[in-house]
């Protein structure tokens, strides 16, 4: 949950707004359960979550409802709503932890290896040393498909992962619109300690009908003592090509007090007048504080528009509590 009391924008307006990180006008609670067998052979999971606005906050949804088995050893399938396979990776740093639309265009994700998800899925995961492989096919709705949709809409994956040298990982991620349906592939690097280095790209199955012709994405950090630098750098190569950038450095003042501060950039050839992007700069300088499970922190965000000469900054303050 974010309080932001006060925001100024370039007409002079100053307001205040309630929010979670990634927006929605509420308080994010989630509750759940989960349970195995002795053997840990089967089990479930059965998650709520309130995402509504403040008017709905007695109104909790099941995010997931999912039932496994693993009748082997590295062997595990399921099957459930809200459960799937995921094998994202991303780097998120600086302002994300507080109130992204601060940050304008710049608000990035930062993800090397993508995250996918279908309301119902059906999945298989299985590894053996540094093998590894997954397969899953779902459904956003409950109507019935044929058979060879399922499939070509499914997401499989396949890696491998040496010691001390890192690890690479692709898979095809399918979707419903043959356009959208792409491959990507990463490497992570294992070999430098204290050294987080991500490289990835993808490709469209069909680069003439999607939004993008390839993209290549480069993230990951470095700690040293107290200290850790944050970095991502994410090209889109299309008809409209984007170039998405952010360094952050965090600096650990006490054992539970951290100092939180960022840079981000976007820029974009886009025809504006057409698509409503356009370049920007944002950061974020603020302070992070745990207290057991909770942590809680304040920052100055802002976002400047070199288009329209637009900008807001705000001061958010922040708490999440893990039980």
């Amino acid at each position: 949950m974010f309080f932001v009391p006060a925001s100024i924008d370039e007409d002079g307006s100053v307001t205040a707004d309630y929010d979670t990180s990634w927006g929605g006008d509420t308080a994010y609670v989630e509750f759940g359960f989960s349970g195995a067998t002795e053997e840990e052979t089967a089990g479930f999971n059965l998650t709520f979550a309130n995402k509504t606005a403040f008017a709905d906050l007695g109104n909790f949804d099941v995010e997931e409802a999912s039932v496994w088995v693993s009748p082997l050893d590295g062997l595990t399938a399921g099957i459930g709503y809200g459960s799937d396979i995921d094998w994202s990776e991303s780097e998120g740093f600086g302002g994300r932890d507080f109130a992204r639309n601060l940050l304008g265009n710049c608000d990035t994700a930062a993800y090397t290896f993508d995250e996918v998800s279908n309301s119902v899925n059906s999945w298989v995961e299985y590894t053996m040393g540094g093998f590894m492989t997954a397969a899953q096919v779902g459904v956003d709705d409950a109507d019935a498909i044929d058979t060879v949709d399922l499939f070509a809409w499914g997401d499989y994956f396949i890696g491998y992962s040496i010691e001390n040298i890192g690890t690479i990982k692709a898979a095809f991620f399918g979707n419903s619109a043959a356009a959208d349906r792409y491959a990507q592939a990463q490497f992570s690097l294992a070999a430098v300690d204290n050294l987080g280095l991500k490289l990835s790209g993808a490709i469209p199955v069909s680069p003439d009908d999607a939004d993008y012709t390839a993209k290549i994405n480069l993230a990951g950090s470095y700690a040293m003592n107290a200290a850790t630098i944050h970095y991502y750098a994410l090209e889109t190569v299309a008809d409209t090509n984007v170039f998405a950038a952010g360094l952050g450095f965090d600096y650990a003042l006490t054992d539970t007090l951290t100092s939180v501060n960022d840079i981000r950039t976007y820029i974009t050839d886009a025809d504006t007048a057409d698509s409503g992007d356009e370049d920007a700069i944002a950061g974020t300088i603020g302070v992070k504080k745990a207290f057991g499970s909770c942590e809680a922190g304040v920052a100055v965000q802002g976002n400047y528009n070199f288009e329209t000469s637009g900008y807001e900054v705000g001061i958010p303050l922040m708490i999440t509590i893990s039980l």
